[in-house]
């Protein structure tokens, strides 16, 4: 062999060498920087849980404190919730005493009859499924008189104005009819009862104690002469100028006139004459188109369901005309809120 042979085949080896060698090198600093890289990935990894960790704990102790003041806040609306119930509880419980108060003083001034007569016709309006409201113990100074007139009862409903006087009697009328046979007709002479079937007289005769006593609307003879009669116990113990039916046609008057103050135009005024007294005995017929008579609760009860059935006046301003009645009344009822 040769020295050329030799020396290339140790240049050959030595190449060899190196590239073992780079090659071992490049390995190690490849496995030393993966080795670094994956520490610094560690380290940012628990870099990163350390603050997802602060941060946890941050959103921990800001919700416990907004769960504290939302509590806090819950309590302190209750509290202030339920002294508020309690003091419109206690200002419910005054407004009742006050309004309970009002509506007996009001009851004492209503008398009997009239309370009696309004409890009617709001019951008869409740039945008709009609909302009214009734207005008792109606007093004005009309302008054509220096003394007040006072109505019994208004009623408003479905457009319509109605005027009911009341006669809260305990005792036999005779109204536009008078009996002819039997104890009555002694009482009455013809001219007496020809008075009573016109509508110029209206009648009532009531027993007090061990007397009858005689009570005359509108025109009629003296006393004397009807003392005179074949039953002496009988008297003449009242006499007023005016019958029931003459009685509400003026309030119908005054009441229009009232409005019309008022530049209120209130149309047709039904009218009715209510013997309201539970034990009244009345010969009744009416002797004028313009106001009716009734002597019960179905009669009543028929005269509204008729009035009703007419159609109102449209053009009439019913809360005017409620606002004008509530000042001057002494007791308001309502029927059904939900009515026709």
């Amino acid at each position: 062999m040769d020295t050329m042979t030799v020396f290339l085949a140790l240049l050959v080896t030595a190449l060899v060498c190196a590239l073992v060698a780079s090659a071992v090198l490049v390995r190690r600093r490849v496995a030393k920087a993966a080795v670094a890289m994956h520490s610094r990935e560690q380290y940012l990894l628990q870099a990163h849980q350390m603050r997802m960790g602060e941060a946890a704990g941050e959103f921990s102790r800001i919700l416990a404190a907004s769960q504290a003041d939302h509590t806090a806040e819950i309590s302190a609306l209750k509290i202030a919730h339920q002294n508020e119930l309690s003091e419109a509880e206690v200002a419910r419980d005054v407004i009742r005493h006050r309004a309970d108060l009002l509506q007996e003083k009001q009851d004492k001034l209503l008398a009997q009859g009239d309370r009696y007569s309004r409890d009617r016709i709001v019951s008869v309006c409740r039945e008709l499924d009609r909302s009214a409201m009734v207005f008792s113990g109606v007093m004005f100074r009309p302008a054509d008189s220096d003394v007040y007139a006072q109505i019994d009862h208004i009623v408003l409903v479905a457009g319509r104005i109605m005027i009911v006087e009341n006669k809260y009697w305990d005792a036999v009328v005779l109204d536009g009819a008078a009996p002819r046979e039997g104890a009555l007709a002694h009482l009455l002479s013809e001219i007496e009862v020809s008075a009573v079937e016109r509508g110029d007289l209206a009648l009532r005769v009531a027993r007090r104690g061990a007397s009858i006593q005689l009570y005359a609307h509108g025109s009629t003879r003296s006393s004397e002469s009807t003392s005179n009669k074949k039953f002496s116990r009988v008297t003449v113990s009242d006499v007023k100028e005016r019958t029931p039916t003459t009685q509400v046609k003026v309030q119908a008057a005054r009441l229009r006139s009232l409005f019309e103050a008022h530049d209120i135009a209130c149309g047709w005024i039904d009218a009715c004459v209510y013997y309201s007294h539970p034990n009244s005995y009345s010969h009744l017929r009416a002797h004028d188109q313009a106001v009716a008579l009734v002597g019960s609760t179905s009669d009543l009860r028929g005269w509204l369901r008729a009035s009703l059935s007419r159609r109102g006046s449209a053009s009439v301003d019913m809360p005017a005309v409620a606002a004008i009645l509530d000042g001057l009344s002494l007791d308001v009822s309502r029927s059904t809120e939900t009515g026709r």
